[in-house]
């Protein structure tokens, strides 16, 4: 590890370090790993803070990332580097000695690999003022808000680079984004700054012809309506259109189809199937003859009907039942003057105990007087 030019108070932060991705630092929680990996920013070790707090730098600390090159660092130490270069912010300084930790799409752009030897120095930029990101999945489109996503996702960020491609997490899911355009250059500062977002589609992204899929939907429609058309043509929708309306209501019999268990059993009540218009399995638009209400079919199958009584057996006596009325019985009325007296099965009266009388208890105090 080499250190450049710390006597001067003017001097830049110049130093090498063996990178590693976050996901091998000890953090302080999950929370923290978690920053650092869809953020854009670097942890040094406390001996970089050190030597920065000797120095005249501008803050916040922005830092100048290459990948180290041995000859030109030897030869001409204050050369700006050759090859691929990126800047990002600082997070904290907990890193071992000699060790800098980065996100890993940050290590991506730079091209290098666990334990790679990079040069990082001091840098000052300016604000930015314009930015333009070309998203790289086409599933960036189904985000509703992208522009929001993207604001709470550079919060996390403390410098942008042209040309880098920068991790959008969102939803469980990491969306690639590259820098194609900054102003005022290259590379920029984006804290407490007013900035102007746009987005731009990769090369070879195909826009949906938005007008071809309205008229698939609206033939789609048609085609329904032609549906309908055609089922008022044939028998059964016509016989179903020429009947009055209140014999195709006494008629019509709702989710008249047949079911099914699914564990392949036999039901044990299986539904008796009506003659109607019938829209289930087995009808027949043909006019047959309805049922009585209170009618039972034979148990000989022949169609014979016995009457069934309005009446429930068991039903308490003076109680009025009426047709297609569900009555709740709650308390039962006394027995009407002048009526015989219950008897048993025997025939022998039986004697009726007192009347219910709500809240006819009797109180106690427990104090006694």
């Amino acid at each position: 590890m080499m250190s450049r030019a710390f006597g001067s108070s003017s001097a830049r932060f110049s130093d090498n370090f063996r990178c590693f991705p976050v996901a091998m630092l000890a953090a302080k929680s999950v929370s923290m790993t978690q920053e650092l990996e869809t953020g854009g920013k670097i942890i040094l070790p406390p001996s970089a803070l050190d030597r920065l707090t000797r120095l005249n730098i501008s803050y916040p600390m922005l830092f100048e990332i290459s990948e180290y090159d041995e000859v030109l660092s030897r030869d001409h130490p204050d050369a700006p580097a050759v090859g691929k270069v990126t800047h990002a912010g600082v997070l904290e300084f907990i890193a071992e000695p000699g060790r800098v930790y980065m996100p890993y799409w940050l290590m991506t752009n730079l091209g290098i690999s666990e334990g790679s030897l990079v040069r990082i120095r001091s840098a000052t930029l300016d604000p930015c003022s314009y930015t333009k990101f070309q998203w790289q999945d086409a599933e960036f489109m189904e985000i509703s808000n992208p522009k929001a996503v993207l604001e709470k996702t550079l919060r996390k960020f403390a410098c942008l680079t042209l040309g880098d491609t920068i991790a959008m997490h969102y939803n469980n899911k990491i969306y690639e984004l590259r820098v194609t355009d900054l102003k005022p250059k290259s590379a920029v500062s984006i804290i407490e700054c007013d900035m102007q977002v746009d987005f731009e589609a990769p090369p070879h992204y195909v826009e949906p012809d938005y007008k071809a899929q309205s008229a698939a939907a609206k033939q789609v429609a048609e085609n329904q309506v032609l549906q309908r058309a055609s089922l008022s043509q044939s028998p059964a929708g016509q016989t179903m259109l020429s009947l009055p309306e209140e014999e195709f209501s006494a008629r019509f019999k709702a989710f008249s189809g047949s079911g099914a268990r699914l564990d392949g059993k036999q039901r044990n009540s299986p539904l008796s199937s009506s003659p109607g218009l019938g829209f289930g399995a087995g009808s027949s638009p043909s006019r047959a003859t309805p049922v009585s209400r209170n009618s039972a079919m034979s148990p000989g199958g022949t169609g014979a009907s016995t009457p069934v009584p309005d009446t429930p057996p068991s039903a308490p006596t003076g109680i009025v039942w009426k047709k297609n009325r569900i009555t709740f019985v709650r308390v039962v009325p006394s027995p009407v003057a002048g009526a015989a007296p219950a008897a048993n099965a025997n025939g022998a009266a039986v004697a009726t105990g007192p009347q219910f009388a709500a809240f006819g208890g009797k109180g106690n105090t427990l104090r006694k007087n």
